[in-house]
């Protein structure tokens, strides 16, 4: 069995950009390790190896444009004690990559996610409740040129994200 999640997952020089975003937040909890950030699309938990192979072809089969997406705001989510940078305006060509997947993998018996699809990069996680004031990141403007099938296992109890395999968006 794997643990396994599609996302957005960034260059190096964005991810500079998201640790400055964190350090800058002033967030009382556990940031998420400099590795480990993304922005999630489907996340499909615990899946057997035989689907592996079939994951990859559907993605592979997703026909998306790249796209722009700003991150602009905190969001302190207090059921599961997250902080999270969030868009305030959703890219119409990510909902649809999203839903794309989605679909892609319901046809090979992986069911959806039940809820709306909402953006966001988790910063840190356990966070201290009530969380002190938290300012306004500085906007993050991230063009993606791909989505990527994310591999989690836990090392001493902390994840460690590893990507199994990459695609590009094309016009």
């Amino acid at each position: 069995m794997r643990r396994l999640f599609f996302a957005l997952w960034p260059s190096p020089d964005m991810r500079r950009e998201l640790v400055s975003c964190q350090n800058l937040a002033g967030i009382n909890g556990r940031l998420v390790s400099r590795h480990n950030l993304h922005a999630t699309l489907c996340f499909l938990g615990e899946q057997p190896d035989v689907l592996l192979e079939p994951t990859m072809l559907a993605a592979g089969d997703v026909d998306a444009p790249p796209f722009t997406i700003e991150f602009d705001h905190f969001e302190v989510w207090l059921k599961p004690k997250v902080v999270s940078l969030c868009p305030t305006h959703v890219p119409q060509a990510l909902v649809e990559l999203q839903r794309s997947l989605s679909s892609a993998l319901v046809h090979i018996g992986i069911a959806a996610e039940k809820g709306p699809y909402q953006p966001h990069i988790t910063l840190a996680r356990n966070i201290v409740i009530p969380q002190p004031e938290i300012g306004q990141p500085q906007w993050i403007k991230w063009l993606v040129g791909q989505f990527s099938l994310i591999e989690s296992r836990l090392n001493r109890q902390m994840p460690v994200y590893q990507v199994l395999a990459s695609w590009d968006l094309k016009y």
